[in-house]
């Protein structure tokens, strides 16, 4: 059945995500310069922190909106019929996946700093976590599961993120620093 293959919505989910990007973006033409000159206050650097997650988000509505159209469209061409609230489930289970790891980029970004001046990744801590990211991403590929099982999981996941993201503002600005 589709749900089966829900495994691969949620790589189709992570591949959408574009936190990475848009924080490297910041890096080379903003926080790059702010750090290097020294610039970057503690009040900037949390105040910063917040608007761009918000603005990413705010992004990401459009991201699960696609998601859900995506979906619908899956199950259409498809000529397969579930029943409305296991769609919505498994839609709520990319949403809430979407944001885990929108935050988790986030965190990491704040936290770890992976990027030196010249735009390399640095940090043997931002390495080791790209490769448990593969790992993860091989594992949910050849998951063969019903995941909207897991929609507590997703959403505790997600929830636990956000409230760590809220703590790492307060260490940020001790973290956040030119490798």
């Amino acid at each position: 059945t589709v749900l089966d293959y829900s495994p691969v919505l949620i790589a189709f989910v992570t591949s959408m995500t574009f936190a990475s990007r848009l924080l490297q973006v910041y890096f080379r033409n903003i926080d790059l310069h702010m750090l290097y000159h020294h610039i970057a206050t503690p009040e900037f650097i949390r105040s910063s922190m917040l608007r761009r997650y918000l603005y990413l988000l705010k992004g990401d509505l459009l991201t699960a909106v696609g998601m859900v159209v995506n979906l619908l469209l899956m199950l259409f061409v498809a000529g397969l019929s579930l029943p409305a609230d296991t769609v919505v489930k498994l839609a709520a289970v990319c949403i809430a996946f979407l944001l885990f790891w929108e935050t988790y980029e986030f965190i990491v970004y704040y936290i770890v700093q992976p990027y030196s001046v010249d735009m390399t990744a640095k940090s043997p801590v931002f390495k080791a976590l790209g490769y448990l990211e593969s790992l993860f991403y091989l594992l949910v590929l050849f998951v063969r599961r019903d995941l909207t099982a897991a929609l507590p999981w997703v959403c505790a996941a997600a929830g636990a993120s956000v409230l760590v993201f809220f703590v790492s503002r307060k260490i940020a600005p001790r973290t956040f620093r030119l490798r």
